[in-house]
């Protein structure tokens, strides 16, 4: 079975100059970011922090409060 894409080490992706082997670091983006599924908007804020971590795809956290709960 397939790893999962976020469980994925990506080596040829650079490793960042100033950080540790196993550096994580969360850092606020100036954009809007939208999740859609089926049409629909599941998350929309502009409030999302950046997870960097080295070797890996940056992943987006949403505030609770900018996520449709109501929908799972």
């Amino acid at each position: 079975m397939a790893k999962a894409l976020e469980d994925q080490v990506f080596p040829q992706l650079e490793e960042r100059p100033a950080a540790a082997k196993d550096d994580i670091r969360f850092e606020p983006t100036q954009r809007r970011v939208r999740v859609m599924f089926a049409g629909v908007a599941i998350a929309d804020s502009r409030k999302v922090m950046l997870m960097l971590e080295n070797r890996r795809l940056a992943v987006y956290y949403f505030p609770v409060t900018d996520v449709r709960t109501d929908l799972f």
